[in-house]
């Protein structure tokens, strides 16, 4: 009885003595398991992350694609769409100098836009009474110039402006001057028509054009022309 109690005893002792390397082991594999879990977990961030770098890259390449082509079919009606590109392809770290270029274009489509703009005014305006109003005419000539037009354009406002300005009525203050001007010439002529050898003149024949040098003289009382 006494013999079967101590077996007992040393059962249960090895029994004890085994458990906590049992555990040991246990927790061991638990962590090995951990581990690995731990590995695929990062393995699977990795994958994630190199899969969002691809697809971000071939989502610049659509953007990139997309500034091109409308850059190429870029006109009227089309200039919010480039201006959507270039902002997509800024948010997405697009290359400056791609940016650049598209803007570079939009920035002369605009400028194309408001100069065939400013030439279909100038047709309207020639085909309108405005035309023979000095003020609107100066006006004209001021928008073709600001909207870079050919100089053809320019030409064409800035002669008509010129030749309004030369056969418009006469102001109050240009009369005085020209009539101020017209005493001082005759001053001038009778002076030099008095003087020995008269004034000196130069004469266009009407029959074939030549021109002759000649004098002008009268005597001091004014009576004779010679």
């Amino acid at each position: 009885m006494g013999a079967v109690c101590a077996r007992c005893n040393e059962v249960q002792k090895s029994q004890g003595d085994n458990a906590p390397r049992m555990r040991g082991a246990h927790t061991a594999e638990m962590s090995d398991e951990a581990s690995a879990d731990g590995s695929d977990g990062d393995h699977s961030e990795v994958a994630a992350s190199s899969e969002d770098d691809h697809n971000q890259e071939e989502y610049k390449q659509g953007v990139e694609e997309i500034l091109k082509s409308t850059g190429k079919n870029l006109k009227r009606g089309k200039t919010m769409a480039m201006k959507e590109a270039i902002s997509t392809a800024k948010k997405y770290g697009l290359e400056t100098s791609k940016i650049s270029e598209a803007e570079k274009k939009l920035d002369e489509h605009k400028k194309q836009q408001k100069r065939e703009e400013a030439e279909r005014e100038v047709d309207a305006f020639f085909n309108s009474a405005a035309c023979k109003d000095l003020a609107m005419t100066e006006k004209m000539l001021k928008k073709v110039k600001e909207a870079d037009c050919s100089e053809k354009v320019i030409k064409r406002v800035q002669d008509s402006l010129e030749e309004l300005i030369l056969t418009r009525d006469l102001e109050d203050e240009e009369r005085s001057n020209a009539r101020e001007l017209l005493k001082q010439s005759c001053r001038d002529f009778i002076l030099a028509a008095t003087k020995a050898g008269g004034r000196q003149v130069t004469l266009l024949s009407l029959d074939d054009g030549q021109k002759i040098a000649a004098s002008i003289a009268v005597d001091p009382p004014l009576l004779n022309l010679t």
